[in-house]
């Protein structure tokens, strides 16, 4: 039986033809909701379940037999069923840990895992290291040398395993916003940090993708898509007369 368990599953005896048997199988997922479409299968016999989480597989000899379910989303079932009889097994919902798709350092979206550059993938939403700013955040990453002359990332320069600040190239959404002239202060970013999702650090050269700006690394900030129309009001006070406030709003077309 797999591990982990989301599926009620009774199997009991139906009437069937002379000499064979029938398996009514019911699929009930932990809420003991029925499961429609889960796949039962029994030696060559195969059924889905309907709209009620119900299924008959008939034809099957007496006799012992391999019971298979298999669900979208839940782990699937394999057991032992008699034929006449009655089964019931609990199954645990299926866990599911996906690596983050990235969008810096390849040409097109790929998966993490996938990737073969140096790539850090920072998330802001339910960040593990509460923090005011994304300079907060980047400090994590210790390829990152992060140099702030004031509070919240004011007139901040980030550099990428040992590189100078004009050889890191800072973007949002893959659109360069460096500073042409003098690459200073890149991380002054028109963002709150409610604005963004994620930050994805490449750690050595881009400049095949980038241009000569990205010789050590860069750091592309991932803006966050709204679920629905929001408006966010923060505010907050701090020693030395720190004080912070922002209002951001966001809708969806």
């Amino acid at each position: 039986m797999t591990p982990g368990v989301g599926l009620l599953l009774t199997t009991l005896l139906a009437a069937g033809a002379a000499g064979a048997d029938c398996l009514e199988v019911q699929v009930r997922d932990p809420a003991g909701l029925a499961v429609a479409g889960a796949a039962v299968r029994a030696g060559e016999k195969t059924a889905r379940t309907d709209a009620a989480g119900a299924a008959r597989l008939c034809g099957l000899a007496s006799g012992r037999h391999r019971l298979i379910v298999e669900a979208a989303d839940l782990a699937s079932a394999t057991l032992a069923a008699d034929a006449p009889g009655s089964r019931t097994v609990v199954l645990a919902l299926q866990t599911r840990v996906e690596p983050p798709v990235v969008v810096t350092g390849t040409p097109e979206p790929r998966q993490l895992d996938e990737v073969d550059r140096s790539i850090t993938v920072i998330p802001v939403e339910n960040a593990l290291v509460p923090g005011s700013w994304l300079t907060d955040l980047l400090k994590m990453d210790a390829s990152v040398d992060v140099r702030e002359r004031g509070v919240d990332g004011t007139q901040a320069d980030v550099h990428v395993r040992g590189g100078g600040f004009g050889q890191t190239l800072v973007l949002i959404n893959g659109h360069r916003v460096s500073d042409p002239q003098s690459s200073h202060h890149d991380l002054d970013l028109p963002l709150p940090l409610e604005a963004v999702a994620r930050m994805e650090v490449l750690r050595g050269s881009g400049s095949t993708l980038y241009g000569s700006e990205a010789v050590g690394g860069a750091v592309n900030v991932i803006t966050r898509r709204p679920e629905a129309a929001e408006l966010r009001v923060s505010g907050g006070l701090g020693d030395f007369g720190w004080n912070r406030e922002s209002v951001a709003g966001a809708f969806r077309l």
